[in-house]
């Protein structure tokens, strides 16, 4: 019911996924999944935000709002997203990762495995914590 800005969340990796927001199909999963692969980050948990983007206008389950307390329930125009997030019109299910300045990092497939994606984010959280901001200078 609020605006929301990115930029709230600068600094933060995002688990971020898609869908509408009736959350059918491979939605609940994703949601799942993004919940608790930050769950399993542990002491870098506080790192990592969750986003689920909703692309059309369907009431969100209050029941759901609960599950996924913590996770942003952002709306946003379906076809920025798909544009953006999956270049394709396949959105429900796909979580992608966003790095502390912005960029989309990486996607990974429906259903994949939870011990990868594991990896994969403790590899990106360990080589991150030693990454030094540099600020513009004119």
């Amino acid at each position: 019911g609020r605006p929301f800005d990115f930029r709230q969340l600068a600094g933060k990796w995002i688990l971020l996924t898609a869908g509408g927001g009736e959350c059918t199909g491979g939605c609940p999963d994703a949601l799942l999944q993004m919940r608790q692969q930050r769950l399993m980050t542990g002491k870098d948990s506080e790192r990592v935000e969750r986003v689920w983007l909703i692309i059309d206008n369907a009431p969100l389950s209050t029941l759901l709002m609960r599950e996924y307390e913590g996770t942003y329930f952002v709306r946003a125009p379906a076809d920025a997203v798909r544009e953006w997030m999956v270049n394709g019109p396949e959105l429900n299910g796909v979580v992608a990762l966003v790095d502390p300045v912005g960029n989309l990092m990486l996607r990974w497939p429906r259903d994949p495995d939870p011990r990868r994606v594991k990896a994969d984010l403790a590899r990106l959280l360990t080589a991150s914590s030693h990454w030094i901001r540099m600020e513009k200078t004119q």
